[in-house]
């Protein structure tokens, strides 16, 4: 996958911070669906397609499973219960309890400095803890990100150890350490590094012997061998994009073997045995099973202004329907995956996808509606709190829409750029829609939003509900945007002014940029009135679009240029949601 791919990993790794609701103690459970009502939430798949695999778990027991659609499309393989997927990031919560598991026994503590175990990184102006990567609260940039502004594609086999160079050559932050949430997988990819460091074996063989062997999961590995045989394996499936050929689908392959930020593979059937352990845990530290160790992996993050994050330990904790619930999404490939848990109604849902275009937190959402209990406001469609990670739509809050005089939404329109600490803060162009603003991103999200005030405005069609509250200036022009989600730090925007003339001065950037971080080169040049990109793995020059004097977006990604004590152009900083501050060195012409 090359730079072009990159909106899409941006909006993979899109996550928001979710926030606590009330319990559902003393609220009658309603009556459990019939089998055709769950059913149909997966209609779409069928003999001919790639599909999902579903467990519902209650009082630790499956009490309702069901494969839908073929496990493998070259031989006819249906799936099943033990059917076995890749989870991706879902796998994040067994490198935490591996963490966890290595600090009950003594061998290190969380609040350790990372460079004690991987004394190769930086050391940066404010140490890394093991909690600031348990709760994404480093600041390191995320190396699939850096991966693909460097070229560098993500279906070839690379060593960790390869991996791990591109982590440490990074001579910057995204923000400092404790003072944001921004999911990283590169956290999580260190702590991998750390239990085999810590532990002396491989986390595939650590994660064996104090996790799935304890609880009986038997068709659950780290896979850190993309040539190793795994029985009842899926294959990972995208829709053909050119439709051609029956069934209209395509082959997704990883040859990647690391492990850590991803790459546990499992069944619906052992998923339900860890779901068992967070009620009696079995996982032994000198021979006994330890409360501390659930309470760990679900005790949430505090930035260092004492704020939660809602994430705990590879773990989202969060609320649906006025139910508290833990949960964690993932994907890899054409794999999806959702594992939600309503503790307090000991009830959780498990979808295992292999086709790319699944919506597993949707999906693992309306099967669980089934069997909620109405909101505490006696409605089922009490809003979530919950931000999915990949799409869904949260309900409308109950304010009513506000009807705006067709002379005062030209003030509202334009583009925006988000402060997001590290400079790399997403682009949204905001124009209008019948009676709702369309907003669109260069982080690749596109919402509407609905007035309900005179300067407010709540988004209609986004897995988070989110607030847009407009300021003015003394002149009563817009001045900011402030976007609040429920449990999630505010996130400021400023207009843009708009370039009068986009092509002047253009040639000022041509040339050669190098960037010592990335180990890549990019060529500017000059057509057609754009500032086109070539280099960085793409076939062809991209054309760039032009937000300011010297500063350019395309993709997901911002170039903005800088200028020496002369004036002339003498590099640029790249940023990215998921990796910012990238610097690139104008070549002096030969």
């Amino acid at each position: 996958m090359s730079v072009r791919g990159l909106g899409g990993v941006i909006r993979a790794l899109g996550v928001a911070v979710v926030a606590l609701g009330i319990t559902g103690v003393g609220i009658a459970r309603p009556a459990d669906p019939e089998p055709a009502a769950i059913d149909a939430i997966f209609s779409q798949w069928n003999a001919q397609t790639p599909g999902v695999a579903l467990a519902i778990v209650r009082d630790e027991k499956i009490i309702y499973s069901r494969g839908y659609g073929m496990a493998n499309l070259d031989h006819a393989v249906p799936i099943a219960a033990n059917t076995v997927f890749d989870i991706g990031s879902t796998s994040k919560q067994f490198t935490a309890a591996c963490i966890l598991l290595l600090a009950e026994d003594g061998k290190l503590a969380i609040t350790d400095d990372v460079r004690k175990y991987i004394p190769e990184l930086p050391e940066y102006e404010k140490p890394i803890t093991i909690a600031h990567l348990l709760h994404h609260t480093s600041g390191l940039r995320d190396y699939t990100a850096l991966m693909l502004l460097a070229g560098l594609s993500i279906e070839s086999d690379y060593s960790e150890a390869f991996l791990l160079d591109i982590i440490v050559r990074q001579k910057g932050l995204n923000f400092a350490p404790g003072e944001q949430f921004r999911y990283s997988n590169t956290g999580y990819f260190l702590l991998g590094e750390i239990v085999r460091r810590v532990s002396g074996i491989p986390m595939s063989r650590f994660a064996k012997a104090r996790i799935f062997e304890p609880l009986g999961m038997s068709s659950t590995i780290f896979s850190d061998d993309h040539l190793a045989i795994v029985p009842h394996r899926a294959e990972s499936y995208y829709p053909r994009e050119d439709g051609a050929g029956p069934p209209g689908f395509q082959l997704s392959i990883s040859l990647m073997d690391n492990v850590g930020d991803g790459g546990i593979y499992t069944t619906v059937e052992d998923l339900a045995k860890w779901d068992a352990n967070f009620y009696h845990n079995k996982l032994v530290v000198g021979g006994a099973g330890k409360s501390e160790f659930l309470d760990q992996m679900q005790k949430v993050g505090l930035l260092d202004n004492g704020q939660p994050i809602g994430y705990a330990s590879g773990l989202f904790i969060g609320a649906h329907r006025g139910q508290r619930m833990v949960s964690h999404s993932g994907g890899w490939r054409g794999f999806r995956a959702e594992m939600v848990r309503f503790p307090d109604l000991k009830l959780s849902v498990i979808c295992l996808a292999n086709i790319g275009t699944a919506q597993s937190t949707e999906l693992a959402l309306r099967v669980a509606d089934l069997y909620l209990p109405e909101g505490p406001d006696g409605s089922a469609d009490n809003p979530p709190a919950r931000a999915a990670t990949t799409m869904g739509r949260a309900a409308p809050s109950a304010a009513p829409t506000l009807a705006i005089p067709d002379g005062d939404w030209n003030k509202f329109l334009g583009r925006y750029k988000a402060d997001s600490g590290g400079g790399g803060g997403p682009i949204w162009t905001v124009t209008r829609s019948g009676d709702e603003l369309a907003i669109v991103s260069t982080s690749g999200l596109t919402f509407a939003a609905r007035p309900i005030g005179a300067l407010e405005f709540e988004s209609t069609n986004r897995p988070q509900l989110a607030r847009l509250v407009f300021r003015t200036d003394d002149t009563g022009n817009i001045a900011s945007i402030t976007q609040t989600i429920a449990d999630m730090p505010a996130v400021r925007l400023t207009p843009i002014e708009a370039m009068t003339d986009p092509a002047a001065g253009l040639s000022d950037f041509g040339g050669v940029y190098d960037s010592d971080e990335l180990g890549a080169s990019v060529t500017a040049s000059v057509s057609d009135g754009q500032l086109w990109f070539a280099g960085a793995g793409e076939p062809a020059p991209y054309p760039l679009s032009r937000y300011a004097p010297n500063g350019f977006s395309v993709w997901g990604f911002e170039a903005v240029f800088t200028r020496g004590s002369d004036g002339t152009v003498d590099g640029f900083i790249m940023n990215a949601p998921p990796a910012s501050g990238m610097r690139y060195l104008k070549r002096a012409p030969r």
